[in-house]
């Protein structure tokens, strides 16, 4: 037997109506959804900043809950300087290398001849009174003594000096004079020649220890 029609109707309103409020549903439990993943990523995020704050705070407090020790800053090494400018340039000319030269270990009147030899060779030396213990050595040729202002007047005064120099280097002397003082095995001064191939050997002048 059929139903009647204002019973068909109704049914028919309401199948309608779930019709509609499916799509809403559905969306409300997409949001639902995500909502409980965005939850469950602000769980984990929380975890970890607490891991990292616990482990960061152990480090610190220590793991019985005293204060650790903090290491102290290690300070920087201080580096040794020279108390006035470095020159390490070897002079093209003679004429600015300024010597004292020093009889040492040399016989008598040998100083004044090297310095007489020195100024026919275009430099500036006087004879100075004085020696110097590394002198006495028998393969000593010379000891040069100098400062931070005559490291490459010294590189050319030890090519100069035509045999084992003893290099005596003072980085708190000031000035560019070289004291050249003459050594038990001192025989003359090298060759113009003599001096380029030493000067070619030795190189560039670099900073001594402690400057």
């Amino acid at each position: 037997m059929s139903r009647p029609v204002r019973e068909r109707l109704v049914e028919l309103e309401k199948d309608v109506e779930q019709v509609r409020l499916a799509p809403a549903a559905a969306v409300r439990a997409r949001g639902l959804r995500r909502a409980r993943r965005r939850l469950a990523g602000t769980a984990v995020a929380v975890t970890a900043l607490v891991g990292a704050a616990g482990f960061g705070l152990t480090g610190v407090i220590g793991s019985g809950g005293a204060p650790a020790p903090v290491p102290a800053a290690t300070p920087p090494a201080e580096s040794a300087g020279c108390a006035y400018p470095v020159d390490l340039s070897i002079p093209d000319n003679p004429g600015r290398v300024e010597l004292r030269v020093l009889p040492g270990a040399g016989p008598a009147g040998q100083a004044a001849l090297a310095v007489q030899e020195l100024g026919e060779r275009g430099f500036t030396a006087r004879e100075t009174p004085g020696s110097d213990p590394a002198a006495e050595a028998a393969e000593t040729a010379a000891v040069l003594r100098y400062g931070p202002g005559a490291i490459g007047a010294s590189t050319l005064i030890r090519a100069l000096v035509g045999g084992k120099a003893v290099m005596r280097f003072d980085p708190a002397r000031d000035g560019s004079a070289v004291d050249l003082v003459l050594g038990a095995g001192f025989r003359g001064l090298a060759t113009p020649t003599e001096v380029n191939q030493a000067l070619a050997e030795a190189g560039e002048p670099t900073r001594p220890p402690g400057c």
